[in-house]
């Protein structure tokens, strides 16, 4: 391919593009977007040559055939509404024929290494993550009164966590017995009213409505399958139902959903979680892992709060207290640090590899137990400094709404050399884990990740319990190379 069709289709689409190579396809993804030209940026890999695009003028290229193909806004908003799948079209015949000039096939590829987006640009983001079912994601605002059908979906939709020891003991039927009762699905009415509240304080986000520790081997470093996430303070939350001991509450969060302790949650008016998330719209947001101000909770990175004043030294913010279980928003009067940002911080590749930098030696928590954080939500405390909100989970991050690349179907090389052109601060996934790509330093990709433990040599396992940068080269729990379970890139 000549080099001057890519200038023609630059022109044409006003982007940088992101080349997959060896595949049978190149995605061109958004790196300098305009608020018009993006909604949500994923391709979902249907077949060989059929990919389903859910997203506004995505530029696709079939490096099997040697075709091009481009969808003129027009056109592809009429087919996304339909959700339709947009197959083999050619853009221009002259790239056929340059092709057979010059008997180049391969595409070379050209990875943007800075993306600068507006508040508009992240707000699509967000939304098209919140409206995609896969993400696991919720517009808390949108959560109305359901059916006990539906409540109890969600809540059965947890099963029993892996674990036979119960605080230290062998967990007995009686106890289990107890924990799945707790639940109180029985009291749940035929309408569910819904609540709505916000987090008042750090609040563990349990499986079921327990704080009984299960755990597979007794063991301090053993992980407590009981323990699904962690909530922020400050985070909002609809409230669906009460355990049968009233210590906790059945809540969707923004990410998540689960049982957390009523006494953490401030009941309030749904007008009051919209006038709460106006003034998120510039907050005064922590960026640093954590934040410790005399008087009040210990802040994790990502924690934001409405910012209602700033002067050279001190912010004024919202800030939420719990009030014999209602909301009761406060005033409180910050010094101005560096730990604190004024707004969300500008995104660049460059900014969120720096910032993820400072998350290295936070120690790993499964579930983020202890306050402590695990792989995802190490990212996610990352992107959140930019106000861009990712899935919790690593099996939901897939359905993040940016440019997200299959990488199962790719060949050892082709892989490689992606992984080599990313700009870093891009996302690494694989089955149960997740990284940030740091760049190349001595000739080899660099990631940093929290993680349990890793294997330097593919036979001996340490022990790490940490956030971490290492080599891409390195090898799982399982003994596997990392490079070659990864399944996803993720970029924005």
């Amino acid at each position: 391919m000549k080099r001057k069709n890519r200038t023609e289709l630059h022109k044409i689409s006003r982007w940088n593009f992101l080349w997959l190579l060896g595949g049978t396809m190149v995605l061109a993804g958004c790196g300098s977007r305009s608020p018009e030209s993006i909604e949500v940026s994923i391709v979902e890999r249907v077949s060989e040559s059929e990919y389903s695009l859910q997203t506004k003028g995505i530029l696709v290229i079939d490096a099997v055939e040697g075709t091009e193909e481009s969808i003129e806004r027009e056109q592809f908003e009429a087919l996304s509404s339909q959700q339709e799948t947009v197959t083999e079209t050619v853009l221009e015949s002259e790239t056929e024929s340059s092709t057979e000039e010059t008997g180049d096939t391969s595409v070379e590829p050209e990875f943007v290494t800075s993306a600068d987006l507006t508040k508009e640009q992240i707000q699509a983001i967000n939304t098209a993550t919140w409206s995609n079912p896969a993400s696991g994601c919720y517009d808390v605002l949108s959560v109305s009164d359901l059916t006990r059908e539906e409540v109890q979906n969600w809540i059965l939709s947890a099963p029993f966590p892996e674990g036979s020891w119960c605080n230290g003991h062998a967990l007995t039927p009686e106890e289990q017995s107890a924990i799945e009762a707790n639940r109180n699905l029985d009291a749940i009415p035929e309408r569910v009213s819904v609540q709505y509240g916000i987090l008042t304080d750090n609040a563990d986000v349990r499986i079921f409505p327990t704080d009984a520790v299960l755990q597979t081997e007794v063991s301090p470093q053993a992980f407590d399958y009981m323990q699904e996430s962690l909530f922020l303070i400050g985070e909002m939350v609809a409230v669906l139902h009460t355990s049968a001991d009233g210590v906790y509450v059945y809540v969707i969060g923004s990410n998540d959903k689960g049982w957390i302790a009523r006494e953490c949650v401030g009941l309030t008016e749904h007008g009051v979680l919209q006038q709460w998330q106006e003034g998120l719209q510039h907050p005064a947001v922590v960026i640093e892992p954590y934040v410790k101000i005399e008087g009040l909770h210990t802040f994790r990175m990502g924690t934001a709060f409405p910012l209602l004043e700033k002067d050279d030294t001190t912010m004024r913010i919202s800030y939420p207290v719990n009030r014999e279980g209602r909301l009761e928003l406060t005033e409180t009067v910050l010094s101005v640090e560096k730990d604190i940002s004024d707004g969300y911080l500008p995104y660049t590749y460059e900014a969120a590899a720096q910032r993820m930098q400072q998350m290295v030696g936070v120690s790993y928590g499964w579930g983020d137990k202890h306050l402590n954080y695990d792989c995802s939500s190490t990212v996610g405390a990352v992107y959140r400094c930019f106000g861009i909100f990712l899935p919790r989970n690593t099996g939901n991050m897939a359905a993040t709404g940016a440019v997200v690349i299959s990488l199962e179907q790719m060949g050892t090389e082709t892989r490689d050399g992606l992984i080599r052109s990313l700009p870093a601060g891009s996302l690494l996934l694989m089955k149960g884990h997740v990284a940030m790509y740091m760049g190349i330093v001595n000739g080899e990709p660099r990631i940093a990740h929290t993680v349990s433990r890793y294997s330097g040599d593919g036979a001996n396992l340490m022990d790490i319990y940490s956030c971490v940068e290492t080599s891409l080269y390195i090898y799982t729990g399982s003994l596997k190379p990392y490079e070659e379970v990864l399944t996803y890139v993720i970029s924005f």
